[in-house]
C-alpha cells in the first residue's frame, strides 16, 4: 500500500512540475507582452496576435490540467485495484470459511457477524 501511494505521489509530482513549467512560461510571455505594450514597442495588430496566442496557450494549460486529473485517476486505479481485489477476496474467503456475513463499510472497516445472529 505504501509503495503504491509513494508511486502515485511521485507520478503526481512529475505531472505538476510540467504544469507549473507551462504556467510559468505563460506568465513570462504575458509579462513580456505587457512590457512591450507599455513601452510602445509593439503594434496594436501584433499585440492582438500575441494576445490570441496567449489565450491558446492558456487553453492548452486548462486541457493539460484536465488530462492530469484523468491520468492520476487512471494511475490510482492501476495501482490500488489489485490491492483492493486481494483484500476483497481475503474477506470473502474468511466469510465463507466461517459461514458468516461480511460487508465493506466506506472507511474500509470489515464487519464480521456469524449468520446465526441475523436470524
Amino acid at each position: 500500500m505504501k509503495q503504491a501511494d509513494s508511486e502515485l505521489k511521485s507520478f503526481q509530482t512529475q505531472l505538476q512540475k510540467k504544469g507549473q513549467e507551462m504556467v510559468k512560461g505563460l506568465q513570462d510571455k504575458a509579462a513580456e507582452l505587457k512590457r512591450k505594450e507599455e513601452q510602445g514597442t509593439i503594434s496594436p495588430k501584433e499585440l492582438e496576435i500575441q494576445n490570441a496566442k496567449l489565450a491558446e496557450e492558456q487553453e492548452a494549460i486548462a486541457k493539460y490540467e484536465q488530462e492530469v486529473y484523468e491520468k492520476l485517476a487512471q494511475k490510482r486505479e492501476e495501482l490500488f485495484s489489485p490491492i483492493l481485489e486481494r483484500v476483497n477476496k481475503a474477506m470473502s474467503d474468511v466469510a465463507q470459511e466461517h459461514d458468516s456475513f461480511s460487508c465493506l463499510i466506506p472507511t474500509l472497516t470489515w464487519c464480521y457477524m456469524p449468520m446465526n445472529h441475523w436470524m
